[in-house]
Formats: structure tokens, C-alpha cells, sequence
């Protein structure tokens, strides 16, 4: 599938005593240097969920003159392990790679008569570092590194389509579902949605602004607006705003998160209710003017470890990374009620010390020790409040959708990258008939009111005419069009 939903949850837990490792930077003339150990990378490649990488190590490799003969590293948009190499064999003048803790990516400057080799040009891709050889130049530059993190943890399981429906009931064009994203939403931190904070119905993480039957259309923007249903500043801005089905109208959720100034909506399903051979499918439902002031959505099926990251809610749990202001971060590991900072910004690191509650107090080294920390949980999130002011920040899961968002096909599913058409349900037997490859990508697709026909609206545009009176059985082509004017608007 050429575009899936990824997410990576920070350090949580007892897990990172061990998925975590301290990392060093290398030294002039010190050849080969590890970040990652041989068996971690090993560990992650045969992962067949989603790999997350947590590390502050980032870098600059300026060619020629680098000290880097040789820079392994693994790329998670291809599964791969790759190397690049700067040698007598191998020109890289005029060759530059940056990494930024979570990507990499190379640039060619004016003149270069080097390449880029495996990677793009000019374009980051998700990566860490594995290995540097370090000779005796001085051209290399560190910024910092002292912690790497790597876990396999499962996918989003299973998408489903979502729909925008006019106020006549026809679906609209439009580039707000996952399969018509333009661009890629990336790394963006999620917030399960909390409707009390509009004095709103039913358990906070449904986001129901009031009590309305799930089959209604839902409430519009304005009436959010007007009756003072707008969740605070903050709370879901510029985020991916996360809801659960259940108890009022899909339209009403996503609409809450919008009004809220979210950044994406995810729609989750609880925990066992999708079948595992069950399609379904969202419809919101905009009233006139609305749709310019959308955002995207994405439907699946319950992720319990992307819900687990969503709702840690202890105030005993400190483990995760941490910021105060700008460029700082910590990783705080917890054992139970031992914690160990590791902070490549403060002369400090590491430190450790002792929770009690939802206190902590630092105990080493010696100049700070003493020194105690809050946790509390305010509209914007977790929260350590330190007695002399400092405060950081707890980060949070933060999740990926769109074009450049793939995932690697799974063994244990049974098949590989989907082979396109439809599938039929006969409600009498309760089973799936699934006629494959009629087609890929649709624009739309819609079963004629009066006749047993299907339209097909495809990516292309070209309008495919099937005949369902008898879908139990096959699904036969009855005329195409292409380049359909109708195709560009809404269904037939």
C-alpha cells in the first residue's frame, strides 16, 4: 500500500532499560565507532511491525576533508541497511549530509563531483545512524549524542475510507483523506481529544460535544462556535486531535477537533470491534462553506500500544523525553522508583535519583542533588515542575500520514500490497466475496439507486460501469469512460 499511517511512541516505561543505550561521539583516528549495536540493528530489521527510533544524535558530514570514510546507516522508508563511502575509489566532493536525530539527508553543493549514492538528493528520509570510520581530518561535526532508543512495535492495523458528504448527500472532491493528502503530515505529536473540557456527553475521549444519535449528521461549526464548544487553546492545536467512534455522529468528533484548531484527525475504533474481515466506512457531513476549513482524517482500527502511549496518565510515570525551551532534552529511564536523566545539555549528565508519588528528587551527582520536580498534567500536557521554576515537557506520540508514509507488508497477514477492486457483503450469509483487480485508487465509487449497477469513479478519472446483479459470484465489466467529465464532480 503506497501510503499508510505510522506513529512513534517516546521512551516509555521500563522498556528502555532494554531498548536504550548510551551512545558517544567518536574521536579523530578512532576508525570504526559504533552508535548502534550489531544485534539492535538486527533486532530492528526483522521487525515486522514499525520501527521507533528515539536519539538526539545529530551531525554534519562535509565532503572533502570529512574524517568519515565510511557512514552506515539504516533507512526506515526502505527497510534497509546502506553505507556510504568517501575513499580514493569513491568521489564524494562537494558532498554534505545532515542528520537530524530522526532523518537524513544529503545535499550536493555547487561544483560536486560526487554523488549521493543510495540516497536522494535534497531529500530527508527517515534514518539513523549505525557506524562511523573516523580518519584524522577534522572536517566532521557533532552537535550532540548521548542516547539511542529502538523498539518494534505494531502499525496502525487496519484503514478504513472516509467520505465528505454535501448537504444533499453527495460525496465531494476533496484532499483531506488519507489517499488524497497532497502532502505528507509529518511527525506531528497526537492528544486523545477531552470533551469535558466543553462540558461535553458521554467519556471524554469520544469528543461529543452533546447527546445525539451516531446516525444524525451531526453539528456544524458555527453551532460549535455559537454555544462556546470550542476546545481550549492548546489542548489538540496543531496536533493530531484523536477520537473514538462511539455515541455520537463521526461529523460531530472530526468538527470538535477542527473548531479546536487541530492539525489531523484520527478516528480509532475501540478495542474488539473490528472484524477481521469487516470494510467500513466514516462519513462527515459539511454544510455549505465548511469544507475550505477542514483538516485531514484518517479512520482505523484500535492500536492498543499508540492508545496506551495516548493515555498515560500516572502521575508515578516519569519515564519519556523531556524538553525545557528551545534544543534541550532529557531522557528520563525509570526502574520503579529509580530514575537516571541523560542530558547532552547539561554538565550534570547523567543524573539519577528517586520518585515518590509524583515526586521526584535528585540524588547525584552531588551539586544538584536535592533538588525535586512535580509531575501534573495540565491542558497541554505532562508536565515536571522543578521548585526553582524550570518546567519541561513531556513529548508525545507523535504521528505520520500521506504519500511519502509506507509500511513494509506483513507475512503474518497473509498477503502482501493489495491487488485493488471490491468487495461484496451478503448479509444472509455473512460473508465476503472479494472480485479482485477490477481497479486501484478510486475518486469515488456509487451503486445506481434505480439499477443493479456500479459506478467507478478511478484515479485516472476514467469512469468504470459494472454489473452487480449477482456479486456473490462476479462482478462483470459493462462499458468504460475515460477522461469522464462527470468523474470530476460528484457521484452519478
Amino acid at each position: 500500500c503506497p501510503r499508510a499511517v505510522g506513529f512513534s511512541i517516546p521512551v516509555r516505561g521500563n522498556d528502555a532499560d532494554k531498548n536504550c543505550s548510551a551512545i558517544s561521539v567518536p574521536a579523530a583516528g578512532g576508525g570504526a565507532h559504533d552508535f548502534v549495536a550489531a544485534d539492535k540493528v538486527a533486532e530492528l530489521d526483522a521487525c515486522t511491525g514499525a520501527i521507533q527510533v528515539e536519539t538526539d544524535l545529530k551531525m554534519k558530514l562535509i565532503f572533502p576533508g570529512s574524517a568519515v570514510t565510511s557512514f552506515k546507516y539504516y533507512r526506515m522508508d526502505t527497510f534497509q541497511e546502506e553505507e556510504f563511502k568517501c575513499n580514493a575509489s569513491t568521489a564524494c566532493q562537494g558532498i554534505e549530509l545532515v542528520l537530524d536525530g530522526q532523518h537524513l539527508k544529503c545535499s550536493k553543493k555547487p561544483g560536486a563531483v560526487g554523488s549521493c549514492q543510495h540516497l536522494p538528493v535534497d531529500f530527508s528520509v527517515a534514518a539513523f545512524a549505525i557506524q562511523v570510520t573516523v580518519g584524522n581530518s577534522a572536517n566532521l561535526v557533532f552537535e550532540r549524542g548521548s542516547y539511542f532508543c529502538g523498539y518494534c512495535t505494531e502499525m496502525l492495523p487496519r484503514l478504513f475510507p472516509v467520505l465528505f458528504l454535501d448537504p444533499e448527500g453527495f460525496a465531494l472532491q476533496n484532499n483531506l483523506s488519507l489517499y488524497a493528502f497532497k502532502e505528507t503530515i509529518q511527525a506531528v505529536e497526537g492528544r486523545v481529544v477531552d470533551s469535558s473540557l466543553v462540558a461535553g456527553a458521554g467519556a471524554p475521549e469520544l469528543g461529543c460535544a452533546k447527546v445525539e444519535d451516531e446516525d444524525q449528521s451531526g453539528v456544524s461549526l458555527k453551532w460549535l462556535q455559537t454555544n462556546s464548544k470550542v476546545l481550549p487553546e492548546g489542548h489538540v492545536t496543531d496536533r493530531w486531535c484523536v477520537v473514538r467512534t462511539g455515541s455520537c455522529p463521526i461529523s460531530s468528533k472530526y468538527k470538535l477537533c477542527v473548531a479546536g484548531g487541530a492539525a489531523g484527525v484520527l478516528i480509532l475504533d475501540p478495542p474488539n470491534q473490528t472484524k477481521a474481515d469487516e470494510d467500513k466506512v466514516a462519513f462527515i457531513h459539511v454544510e455549505a462553506g465548511e469544507l475550505a476549513q477542514m483538516v485531514p482524517v484518517v479512520y482505523a482500527a484500535h492500536s492498543p500500544a499508540l492508545w496506551a502511549s495516548l493515555t498515560r496518565r500516572s502521575t508515578a510515570d516519569f519515564a519519556g523525553i523531556w524538553h525545557k525551551g528551545v534544543g534541550e532534552e532529557s531522557l528520563i529511564t525509570q526502574n520503579g522508583s529509580t530514575v537516571e536523566f541523560i542530558n547532552s545539555a547539561a554538565s550534570w549528565s547523567p543524573a539519577t535519583g528517586t520518585v515518590s508519588g509524583n515526586k521526584l528528587t535528585i540524588t547525584a551527582p552531588a551539586d544538584i542533588a536535592g533538588q525535586e520536580a512535580t509531575m501534573v498534567f495540565e491542558v497541554d500536557g505532562a508536565k515536571l515542575k522543578f521548585a526553582d521554576g524550570k518546567v519541561m515537557v513531556r513529548e508525545e506520540a507523535e504521528i505520520s500520514a500521506g504519500p511519502n508514509i509506507g509500511s513494509r507488508p506483513r507475512s503474518t497477514h497473509g498477503r502482501a500490497v493489495s491487488l485493488g477492486g471490491v468487495r461484496a457483503y451478503n448479509t444472509e450469509t455473512n460473508q465476503w466475496k472479494h472480485h479482485v483487480g477490477a481497479f486501484g485508487a478510486v475518486q469515488w465509487i456509487e451503486h445506481s439507486n434505480s439499477r443493479k449497477v456500479l459506478f467507478v469513479c478511478t484515479a485516472s478519472y476514467q469512469i468504470i460501469v459494472l454489473d452487480s446483479s449477482d456479486p456473490d459470484h462476479h462482478l462483470p465489466v459493462l462499458g468504460k469512460v475515460d477522461e469522464a467529465h462527470a468523474c470530476r464532480r460528484a457521484p452519478l
